[in-house]
């Protein structure tokens, strides 16, 4: 018996020290920065899988005087724009499909770390406010890298996973002669990014027919919850920290999304949602609200987005720079206004610019022919960008050259191969023409700033957006002066029958 109870002890006794040496090892190496910061000469993977976990960590530790929370939307905010715009050390802590109450659970981290925080960032989307106040997120959080519960941390010290999945894992990626990755780079985008008007109208109708999307409002009591998102996160929020200033960013969504919101007959509750949380909000001294959702030149150019709702950093570092001019912000006596704004915007918006129609139709065609009889039937209304995307050297079909006579181009294209091809037609005059070439020509037609690159990639760019779809073959843009935005964006198969796509690398 005895020797039983021996050889029990020393068992218990190794497990205990194995225990111990998890707990340890986890503790030093500190994969999630639970309580250290990432350590000098160690190789961290920060990425988009495990951000929820991380989040917490690098607000406790990392030093700054300002942070920006909000969900994957937020990612195009940057710190160089707040440090540029607004003099300040802005930390990001953007967490994907996030809720208003992950943004003050974030926030009061933040707020209680060894910063000095003068101003605090919140992006509120306009899809996660009417969502459940008591959630943090579309799923599960780890609430014990969150909380100041010690014995919670015996979730992350004594866990397989992290111990041989993430510590473990920093130990290979050093070995390897890897590195810790920027705080900005790990709140970045986690996906290669393609903003473009297909991509936007592709996620419009997926979000549209999917169950569980940002479209999808079944058993949401959106007002509901958003009038409790103020009342229990945001709110309380705001007034434990007088001394802080809060900053609250309505951020541009895309028209696409707003239509979808209408003809889910969830627009005028979204409005209530949004006149609920502004008026709160504009009640505390130390809140700032900036919205927007109206605006126009971002929210109707869905080149602009990647999705129904994901835009670019330039747009961003805009964002950031009208803030700090005091620009779009919402006081106590414009914001009703500017509400009854946004929603004559939606309502009374063109749609047939993005669907086609009989007020835009070029984006009916479907094919050569059609496009360029839509197109010559009211040319001065256009401005028609054009360039080739082909590698090497290629010929033009006769029957690409004839369509394209039609209304004025490939008329100075010689015969046989050609490296590369670029115009600009203002109505029925040839502003540019160039066969060949390897610089990026710049024009301004209509008081449009225009660049075509030469070198035949196909881009062609108007006020600084680029709308080619990069097709193989030729590329079309197509501006309607009477709309006052692109309206089609087509590629031209450079075939014997040529075909026209509205795709993406169409042909390729």
């Amino acid at each position: 018996m005895d020797k039983y109870k021996k050889t029990l002890i020393k068992i218990a006794a190794i497990a205990l020290a194995l225990l111990v040496l998890c707990a340890g090892a986890i503790a030093a190496i500190d994969p999630f920065f639970h309580y250290h910061a990432p350590l000098e000469g160690l190789a961290y993977t920060i990425d988009s899988e495990t951000r929820f976990y991380y989040t917490p960590g690098l607000a406790r530790h990392s030093s700054y005087d300002s942070i920006l929370v909000g969900s994957s939307v937020a990612a195009a905010f940057k710190p160089q724009a707040f440090a540029e715009h607004m003099g300040l050390n802005t930390h990001l802590a953007t967490v994907d499909a996030s809720y208003p109450k992950n943004h003050a659970l974030v926030t009061e981290i933040a707020l209680e770390s060894d910063n000095d925080v003068n101003t605090v960032f919140i992006v509120l989307d306009l899809q996660y406010l009417g969502m459940p106040a008591d959630q943090y997120h579309d799923g599960d959080i780890p609430l014990y890298l969150y909380d100041d519960d010690p014995f919670n941390d015996t979730q992350y010290l004594l866990n397989k996973q992290v111990l041989f999945t993430y510590a473990g894992g920093v130990l290979l990626k050093t070995a390897q002669g890897g590195s810790t990755p920027s705080v900005e780079n790990a709140f970045g985008r986690p996906w290669d990014v393609i903003f473009k008007e297909v991509r936007t109208l592709q996620s419009y109708e997926e979000q549209m027919t999917v169950p569980g999307s940002l479209l999808d409002f079944s058993g949401v009591d959106g007002v509901q919850n958003a009038r409790r998102n103020l009342d229990e996160n945001l709110a309380p929020l705001v007034q434990a920290y007088p001394e802080v200033s809060f900053k609250f960013i309505f951020p541009p969504i895309s028209m696409a999304y707003l239509y979808g919101l209408m003809q889910k007959g969830y627009f005028n509750t979204a409005l209530e949602e949004l006149a609920a949380v502004i008026e709160g909000l504009l009640g505390l001294p130390n809140a700032e609200a900036y919205f927007f959702l109206g605006m126009e030149e971002v929210v109707a150019n869905l080149y602009h987005y990647a999705d129904v709702v994901h835009f670019p950093d330039p747009v961003g570092e805009r964002l950031v720079a009208l803030m700090a001019q005091g620009k779009y912000r919402l006081t106590k006596e414009n914001w009703r206004a500017k509400l009854d704004d946004f929603a004559a915007l939606v309502q009374n918006f063109n749609y047939e610019v993005y669907f086609g129609g009989d007020s835009v139709p070029t984006k009916l065609a479907d094919d050569l022919p059609a496009l360029v009889d839509a197109l010559a039937e009211n040319l001065d209304r256009y401005v028609v960008l054009a360039g080739s995307n082909c590698s090497g050297a290629f010929e033009v079909p006769a029957v690409v050259r004839e369509q394209l006579g039609r209304i004025g181009l490939m008329r100075e294209l010689p015969a046989g191969e050609a490296q590369s091809y670029i115009a600009v037609l203002d109505g029925a005059d040839v502003v540019l023409e160039q066969v060949g070439g390897d610089d990026v020509a710049m024009v301004a037609v209509d008081g449009l700033p225009c660049a075509l690159d030469a070198a035949g990639t196909g881009y062609l760019s108007i006020g600084g957006v680029d709308y080619s779809i990069y097709g193989t073959g030729f590329n079309l843009v197509v501006y309607d002066k009477l709309q006052g935005c692109v309206v089609d964006s087509v590629a031209v198969q450079c075939a014997a029958m040529p075909k026209i796509s509205r795709s993406l690398f169409a042909f390729g």
